[in-house]
């Protein structure tokens, strides 16, 4: 009888139902989670150090995030409009994040990034976006543009980090080099014209902005006319 493991290599890619492949004797099958702790279907116990890719806050098995789940499964599974916990947390989110206006829930950051870029193209009318090298908006163009790049190019050129980019997608995407405010402005300034958005992480991953960055980015903004997205799927309330 196969195990786990050999029954997961044959049926997702690599073993993987994401995008961190293990060699295919390491392989193995998450079964429970409890805390900041998941144990394989053989018992051992690993320490999770990507909790849901940033979205289990509170933990594995988080005993009032298991009530409350409980609690509203006995009243339906998926509605398609708005439900009474939905508003109360949009209005909770409103009432915490001083800029918002107006919520849109999405189901993962690349869904959220993809919604947020399309609308600063709609809103400017035109079709660039700048983002910084190595940064990660998920699955889609903007995310898999010199988020791991092969060799040096020169600012803003991106490299696609991913098959299955067209040339257009590329060439829409400006690249600058993250906490370097005299570089990144003098590529806006250059595409101003065509420019609709500038996304970042204000947490680059692990590399925190130097003092006045972002502020810096929210005035060369402001002033040129365009839109400033802060991708915050992994900070989010955790840091932010």
């Amino acid at each position: 009888m196969p195990t786990l493991s050999e029954r997961s290599l044959a049926v997702f890619p690599a073993g993987s139902s994401g995008e961190y492949n293990l060699p295919p004797d390491l392989v193995t099958v998450l079964v429970r989670g409890e805390g900041a702790a998941v144990w394989n279907a053989a018992g051992r116990r690993f320490l999770d150090f990507t909790m849901g890719w940033g979205s289990v806050l509170l933990g594995h098995a988080h005993p009032a995030v298991v009530e409350a789940v409980r609690r509203r499964a006995g009243l339906g599974s998926n509605f398609a409009y708005v439900t009474e916990p939905a508003l109360e947390l949009a209005e909770e989110l409103v009432r915490a994040v001083a800029c918002a206006e107006r919520v849109r829930f999405c189901a993962s950051g690349t869904e959220a990034t993809s919604y947020a870029v399309r609308l600063a193209r709609a809103y400017t009318g035109r079709p660039k976006v700048l983002k910084f090298e190595g940064a990660y908006h998920g699955g889609n163009d903007i995310g898999t543009v010199s988020l791991f790049p092969s060799r040096l190019l020169d600012f803003p050129e991106g490299e696609p980090t991913s098959a299955g980019l067209t040339p257009g997608a590329v060439a829409d995407i400006l690249v600058a080099p993250y906490n370097d405010l005299r570089t990144t402005k003098a590529i806006v300034e250059q595409h101003r014209h065509v420019l609709a958005a500038i996304i970042v992480e204000p947490l680059h991953r692990c590399t925190s902005p130097r003092p006045g960055f972002l502020q810096g980015l929210r005035e060369l903004t402001e002033e040129l006319g365009l839109l400033l997205i802060f991708d915050e799927t992994v900070t989010g309330f955790r840091l932010a």
